[in-house]
């Protein structure tokens, strides 16, 4: 049986009573009680044209998501409390109204057709086939005989149908969107029409190799840590499903590169309670708990536990799936007292992490079309107990102009105008897999070649070398003769700056006055998601900022003409 603790309701029973899982179900009620507080949002013509019109994302997305968390905790609540008929009854109320929606797909996921609206699946479309289909499975005859109806009804008409129809990208795509759309399909209609499921398992497969040829060999996942959490972590529950489902005749996890990919969250993170932020990262990175307990049972030599206040129970945009699973694989849970951090060097995605007594750094090479692309050839990230303090801003606000060429490198957090890089002869580093630099490690000196990442002649060598010192890093740029070179710091805390010294939280960067002059800007980094995350510095959230908005320093050093390197020591104060 599919899930089968999911399907007991003596397991429920216990979990209610049970102190071992009282913090989940906290989790749980509070989440039910912040989301239904008020009526369920209206998925208006007017905010989903809203994309179409000016690019914006957030008025549709905020509404629609809310709705689907709602149900997913308004479920389990009602396999928790079955004595409550408010639960079941909200539950189908919820059901119903998402299988009158106009189109299950984003706006952004798809044109401003009927046509599109109603052929495309896109990653929510198959979360929500999903999330509807094992909450019929595992309410199964609590739920009234036509909401059962109704939702195999649209999941035959917008998944099954169109997957008979249509052949999609993500089917061959080695980005998360392969594991997600075919993972939720692929579970949608294994609950609702096994003999389909049969039919298209290869299809299904495919998509979940072309995830994980995406990983290079090391494991890492260069379109940033959310990413890594969503696209593997949809992977690791459809395996499990599928697992369950074949009895262990198909074992997905069993491939030589899981247990490398696996062990991607604690390779990712730095001092200060951060993650490492290259592409669309995050600075701040929330680890699913159950998918990480999962993975350490599962790849015990090769996936690190984490203490308990770097996880979260959930972490995967359409709740439903892993608050489940948070339940069924409670019995997984363990924690570290202390996590040692390590460094790590990854040839494969070309990047490397240092973790020192007192600081963490982080370096990448790479080239410039990675999935969730930034031109960031050569930028690091020098991260303390205070957080990144030079730091990689990861993934900006999600807009239409976001995912557009070329006018997403002209975005601050995307070009490399928002790296810690070098602007050479006023231009930054050109998109494209030909624009690309590398990396080579020697103890505890990092070499980075930066010069490919430029327009072809832009200067013939750029070359960085990091060294790791006790204290601190010593930093050294080599060039080839230029017209202007100006190297850029990026940090969120304003700096101070002296004579030959600039302070930036608890480092002290010190520089040559007589090869470099000193400037710094001011520039307002659009964040990702519309709740203010990230540290502000001295300036604060209302105070002439709104939330989602987010000061960057920028700090400048003109470098004299003439000049053939340039070197800056970053120290850590006591």
């Amino acid at each position: 049986m599919l899930m089968a603790k999911a399907k007991d309701p003596a397991f429920w029973a216990n979990a209610r009573q049970d102190p071992a899982y009282q913090e989940l179900v906290g989790w749980v009620t509070r989440a039910y009680k912040e989301r239904y507080e008020e009526v369920v949002p209206s998925l208006s013509y007017r905010a989903r044209m809203r994309y179409y019109k000016d690019g914006d994302r957030s008025e549709f997305e905020a509404r629609y998501f809310r709705r689907r968390n709602c149900l997913a905790s308004t479920a389990l609540l009602a396999l928790l409390y079955p004595e409550e008929p408010t639960y079941l009854e909200q539950t189908q109320e919820l059901i119903w109204i998402i299988c009158e929606e106009f189109s299950w797909v984003l706006p952004a996921h798809c044109e401003n057709t009927l046509e599109s609206a109603a052929e495309t699946i896109d990653l929510f479309s198959a979360e929500t086939a999903f999330t509807l289909a094992e909450i019929d499975y595992v309410l199964a005859d609590r739920l009234d005989a036509n909401v059962r109806a109704r939702i195999r009804q649209q999941v035959e008409a917008r998944i099954l149908r169109n997957m008979e129809t249509h052949t999609y990208f993500w089917e061959t795509n080695t980005s998360n969107w392969s594991a997600v759309c075919a993972g939720n399909t692929g579970g949608a209609l294994m609950y609702l029409f096994p003999e389909a499921f049969d039919k298209m398992l290869p299809r299904f497969i495919g998509a979940m190799e072309s995830l994980m040829r995406g990983f290079p060999e090391d494991g890492t996942c260069t379109e940033g840590f959310g990413y890594w959490h969503y696209g593997f972590g949809n992977y690791i529950w459809f395996a499990d499903l599928l697992c369950q489902y074949t009895d262990g005749k198909i074992d997905l996890l069993a491939v030589p590169k899981a247990a490398k990919v696996a062990g991607y969250a604690a390779r990712s993170l730095l001092r200060g309670n951060t993650t490492v932020s290259f592409a669309d990262g995050t600075m701040h990175g929330v680890i699913s708990r159950t998918i990480q307990c999962y993975l350490a049972h599962r790849f015990p030599q090769d996936v690190s536990l984490l203490p308990a206040g770097m996880m979260e129970y959930n972490g995967i945009n359409v709740h439903w799936m892993n608050y489940l699973r948070s339940f069924c694989y409670l019995e997984y849970e363990a924690f570290a007292e202390e996590l040692v951090l390590k460094d790590h060097f990854l040839p494969d995605a070309q990047q490397v992490t240092f973790n020192r007594a007192k600081y963490s750094l982080a370096a990448k090479a790479g080239h410039n079309e990675e999935h969730h692309n930034h031109n960031d050839v050569g930028c690091f990230i020098l991260a303390t107990e205070k957080g990144q303090v030079f730091c990689d801003l990861g993934s900006g606000r999600y807009t239409r102009q976001y995912f557009q060429r070329p006018g997403r490198y002209e975005i601050f957090c995307n070009g490399s105008q928002g790296h810690s890089v070098p602007i050479v002869n006023g231009t930054y580093q050109k998109e494209g897999e030909q624009h690309h630099g590398s990396i080579a490690v020697d103890g505890d000196c990092i070499t980075l070649e930066l010069a490919g990442a430029y327009e072809a002649g832009t200067i013939e060598k750029l070359t960085r070398r990091i060294e790791a010192l006790e204290n601190g890093i010593r930093l050294t740029d080599t060039f080839s003769a230029f017209q202007t070179l100006t190297e850029r710091f990026v940090t969120m805390t304003e700096p101070e700056v002296f004579a030959n010294r600039i302070v930036v939280e608890d480092v002290t960067l010190y520089f040559d006055p007589a090869v470099s002059s000193v400037s710094v800007q001011e520039v307002v980094h659009l964040t990702h998601g519309t709740e203010q995350t990230t540290r502000t510095g001295k300036k604060t959230v209302g105070g002439g900022y709104a939330v989602g908005e987010v000061p960057v320093w920028c700090i400048d050093f003109a470098i004299a003409p003439g000049t053939e390197s340039v070197e800056f020591r970053f120290e850590i104060m006591e």
